[in-house]
């Protein structure tokens, strides 16, 4: 009775309250799993423009990613939307794993990464030698 109530009062079909509870809770969700490690917005997207300095700035990496098709020579990313962090990890070092999408300047990426905490800021770790290995690990 009470269910039939709600609907009157909100004007939603029989089958529409289910689903608008559904993305009530589902808004209200955080986008980390670990609350107490959930880096921001702009902390991501500070670790993720220097790792793009770094890579750009290295000689051998700008090589392995340049025989990769992989573009080293780009603008820093503008913003960053779409990210979700999944159960951070601390063992031995605080990190978390994050997906996002970037804005470039005339791009849009969807990529993840792995961030770690280094007691001031978050950080990419080994950003730099796994452009030089990328045979192995494909940074973008």
């Amino acid at each position: 009775m009470e269910s039939d109530l709600a609907r009157d009062i909100l004007g939603l079909s029989k089958g529409a309250l289910p689903v608008l509870a559904y993305l009530v809770v589902l808004t209200s969700l955080s986008r980390c799993i670990s609350s107490d490690l959930c880096p921001s917005d702009e902390e991501l997207l500070s670790a993720i423009r220097a790792r793009d300095v770094a890579i750009a700035s290295d000689p051998q990496a700008r090589e392995e990613a340049s025989e990769h098709s992989i573009t080293v020579d780009r603008l820093l990313p503008s913003s960053i939307t779409n990210v979700f962090c999944g159960q951070a990890r601390t063992l031995g070092r605080r990190e978390v794993s994050c997906s996002y999408t970037l804005r470039y300047p005339d791009e849009t990426i969807y990529e993840g990464e792995i961030f770690e905490w280094d007691d001031e800021r978050w950080v990419i770790p080994n950003a730099v030698e796994a452009a030089r290995n990328i045979e192995s690990i494909k940074v973008r």
